[in-house]
């Protein structure tokens, strides 16, 4: 009897192919259920379990050779290794606890969930949507709590005038809400039944889920976070900010090479280069005036705006 044994070596991956299957990977990860949470998840556990496999496709990301892949490949691997740390260093320096800007704040993210509902699957997901507001709202209070705990907030003076973020959706009659428009202009494909119907479910879930998630929020910003946030100005104040201020350099610049005092000294630099620019433009056209005249020259003469 005679048994014979083929061994069929196995093929290794090429950087490319490595490449591209972690890419895949880290395209196919879903870090929570969209049906569950249409809103998206805004919990500190997410946003670490999103920290801890970004940092384990980086690591697996770094075993590439990439003096082996093609310049097209070199680009997406240093794109890919770019916007994983970004997820770690959220995470790390917990920017997810400021989840509020001066123009702008979760609350204000609502609104782009309000376009026009053209079929009836589109009218059940809305309605759904704004069913889960409240689940929204009290993870990015908690957020915020938290935030202020730990003294990472943002400076008090910032929020002049921010009361009109939430105070416009606070309405008395439903259908002067924001959230209730699309409602307005139903698919046309429905009945006028079903159409009344889907109208009296919608001013039921802003009555309950909608108008009293601003008026929550209100309170808060206005009994808490307001008169509990930092007065000192600039991200270097709040815990490990100084670190922080540097990484969002690294960040903004793509680039290691610079610090704050190199980036001012370059903004320094190019203003004296543009003002003597400037000066030259006002000797050649012979301006009666001195600097500043010919700035206001510039701001307050129809000439100088395109028609």
């Amino acid at each position: 009897l005679v048994i014979s044994f083929s061994c069929q070596k196995k093929t290794e991956k090429t950087p490319g192919e490595t490449l591209a299957y972690i890419t895949t990977e880290i395209n196919d990860q879903k870090g929570y259920d969209e049906e569950s949470y249409p809103l998206g998840l805004f919990t500190k556990e997410y946003y670490q379990q999103e920290a801890d496999f970004a940092q384990k496709k980086i690591q697996e990301l770094n075993t590439i050779e990439k003096n082996q892949l093609s310049e097209s490949d070199q680009i997406s691997l240093d794109l890919q290794l770019f916007i994983l740390q970004e997820k770690v260093d959220r995470y790390k320096f917990e920017s997810y606890l400021i989840p509020l800007l001066s123009d702008a704040g979760f609350h204000n993210d609502l609104i782009y969930q309000v376009k026009p509902l053209t079929n009836y699957d589109q009218v059940k997901k809305y309605i759904s949507t704004l069913g889960t507001i409240p689940q929204f709202v009290d993870q990015h209070l908690i957020l915020l709590r938290e935030g202020l705990s730990k003294g990472i907030s943002q400076p008090k003076v910032i929020f002049k005038g921010y009361e009109s973020s939430y105070n416009k959706h606070i309405v008395d009659t439903i259908e002067n809400s924001f959230f209730y428009s699309p409602f307005k202009k139903l698919p046309n494909d429905l009945t006028n039944t079903q159409k009344d119907s889907i109208r009296i479910i919608a001013k039921q879930i802003l009555t309950d889920s909608v108008i009293p998630q601003f008026k929550k929020i209100k309170a808060f910003f206005e009994t808490e976070y307001l008169p509990n946030t930092k007065e000192q100005i600039g991200v270097s104040k709040i815990p490990n900010g100084t670190a922080y201020y540097q990484n969002r350099i690294n960040y903004y610049t793509t680039s290691t090479q610079y610090n704050a005092e190199k980036i001012h000294a370059i903004g320094l630099k190019e203003v004296a280069r543009i003002k003597k620019e400037m000066l030259a433009i006002i000797k050649e056209t012979n301006f009666l005036g001195n600097f500043s005249e010919f700035v206001s020259f510039l701001r307050t003469d129809q000439q100088c705006y395109a028609k």
